[in-house]
């Protein structure tokens, strides 16, 4: 996927999250005092919840071009294909957990106002990340430890010097196996062939 690609997937994205952060603002200056629904409950807040699902739902929508992206990146590390897959969906799961607790939390936490279902909804996510993390962590270790093949030294021969082709030495074009001129500087020769 090229970076235009990803921009013109990411946009609508990025406007569902503009209006995430904008249309509870507008919606709170139109309303006024009329814009709560039951108790704590605000308008202004479920328009965020259902922008933010929104944003979560596009969002999600690339997973799969994220992970085929990261896939192909981590088959440079000269693993097993299993592996490989492993890690690109443990890391695929991760991100896509944490934009959405990070883009439906604060809204859904104005509208739960029970303390405890809050602390175990907060420790449950937290939990799941942490396994999530220590997951990655593991199957990561393969990957970090691997050492790439040494490059090439630069006092080897390159492939073209290697055979016994003549070069001109003002220009470096190849010269014919007979001659005592180069064809395309016309610098001379020192002893022909």
């Amino acid at each position: 996927m090229t970076l235009n690609e990803l921009k013109a997937r990411l946009t609508p994205a990025g406007i569902l999250l503009l209006l995430y952060f904008l249309a509870p603002l507008v919606v709170q200056m139109f309303m006024g005092v009329h814009d709560t629904i039951y108790g704590s409950l605000t308008f202004s807040v479920v328009v965020q919840v259902g922008l933010g699902f929104g944003v979560a739902y596009k969002l999600f929508a690339l997973k799969d071009p994220f992970k085929k992206e990261l896939t192909a990146w981590l088959k440079k590390y000269a693993q097993p294909p299993e592996k490989v897959l492993a890690l690109a969906e443990k890391i695929s799961l991760a991100a896509v957990l944490l934009i959405i607790v990070a883009v439906v939390w604060p809204p859904v936490g104005e509208i739960i106002t029970n303390g405890k279902i809050m602390t175990l909804l907060k420790l449950g996510v937290l939990g799941y990340a942490g396994c999530l993390g220590y997951d990655i962590w593991k199957l990561a270790q393969p990957f970090i430890a691997y050492v790439p093949p040494p490059a090439p030294r630069d006092d080897e021969e390159a492939p073209h010097e290697k055979t016994n082709e003549r070069r001109c030495p003002k220009c470096g074009q190849l010269l014919p196996e007979a001659g005592e001129f180069c064809t395309f500087c016309w610098h001379q020769i020192d002893g022909g062939k």
